[in-house]
């Protein structure tokens, strides 16, 4: 327990001797931990977060609207704030932060291995998990905001944490296959440049297919 405070603390004050030492030594059961305390704040989060945002949503009185509408909205919130309440949303919470490092972890590594001829794979899933701590932070922070003053960090806010998470894992794929600071921006935006291509390809195709549909359904163009 007293290494993973030790990393948490490094990670943030000096990551890139954190990412080393985490290289060196490979403290398992500390990113395990981690994960763990990830996923409980993001439980706190997202249900504190859920119930604010139903609060929230405007009260239309029932003489202004259609039986069948207020019905449906009634069910509607009944069905969100069960899903935050559920045991489902409580394990997934748990379980989701482990999935994701672990899914990241194995394509990271992959495109490592290509470009690098190097394999990693506990060391980067290690470093990959502190490199969140950008985003527990975050979560925290709004959280805390949240629950004292009813609204959350403004949008340029998240974009800070978003950038400083960047430089985190970049900072973890460096150091953990001991690269340069361009060959680690490559492998950490080549599966987002991927993506970003392949949804082009799909709207490529797909716009198309829908005007094919709408020119074939009478009375629509």
């Amino acid at each position: 327990m007293n290494i993973m405070f030790e990393l948490i603390w490094l990670t943030i004050t000096h990551p890139k001797e954190a990412f080393k030492r985490i290289r060196e030594k490979k403290p398992l059961y500390a990113a395990l931990i981690f994960l763990l305390i990830y996923g409980i704040v993001s439980i706190v989060a997202g249900y504190i977060a859920g119930k604010s945002n139903l609060n929230l949503l405007p009260q239309i009185p029932d003489s202004e609207i259609a039986p069948f509408l207020g019905e449906f909205s009634k069910n509607l919130n009944n069905l969100i704030s069960g899903y935050f309440s559920s045991m489902f949303f409580f394990v997934f919470g748990l379980i989701t932060p482990y999935l994701t490092t672990f899914i990241s972890t194995a394509i990271y590594d992959l495109i490592a291995k290509f470009f690098v001829k190097k394999e990693a794979g506990i060391a980067l899933f290690i470093s990959w998990s502190f490199a969140a701590i950008p985003m527990l932070v975050y979560k925290v922070l709004n959280l805390t905001i949240l629950a004292i003053f009813s609204y959350s960090l403004p949008v340029y806010i998240g974009l800070i944490f978003i950038i400083w998470s960047i430089y985190m894992y970049i900072t973890a794929i460096k150091e953990t296959y001991e690269i340069n600071t361009g060959v680690s921006i490559g492998i950490y935006f080549t599966p987002i440049i991927v993506i970003f291509v392949l949804l082009i390809l799909y709207m490529a195709l797909l716009f198309p297919l829908i005007g094919n549909l709408l020119s074939l359904t009478p009375g629509i163009i």
